[in-house]
């Protein structure tokens, strides 16, 4: 899970980054000056808010259930604080809170998912 969880913040990142190059047809009051830097304080980060994910792979995982990975946080952490934090404007952290719900959503790191999608190629 801790993987997949550096896996989906990255294209998360990578789509922040994307959405800011399009100046004020991305963001409303950009651009936001997100860099690298952003993406490895997140992964510094992620190891100490979610330990039991990050410490050797523990098995029987999951996402969404009781005592599994606490999503609300997490988004709290990426969209409000390492995300929304720099961002001005409500609706440019809206827009980052729907890429997050989008690919940061629960069936994205799921074990199930990517297996089917491993077998589709």
């Amino acid at each position: 899970t801790g993987r997949r969880l550096m896996v989906a913040t990255a294209i998360l990142h990578a789509a922040v980054l994307e959405r800011g190059q399009l100046g004020g047809h991305g963001f409303l009051a950009g651009p936001y000056h997100f860099g690298d830097t952003d993406l490895a304080s997140m992964w510094a980060v992620l190891p100490h808010l979610l330990p039991r994910y990050f410490a050797d792979e523990p098995s029987g995982t999951s996402v969404g259930e009781e005592g599994s990975l606490p999503l609300a946080m997490l988004r709290y952490a990426l969209v409000d604080v390492f995300y929304g934090g720099r961002m001005v404007e409500a609706l440019d952290r809206r827009c980052v809170a729907e890429m997050f719900n989008k690919l940061v959503a629960p069936t994205s790191i799921e074990d199930d998912i990517v297996e089917a999608e491993r077998s589709e190629e």
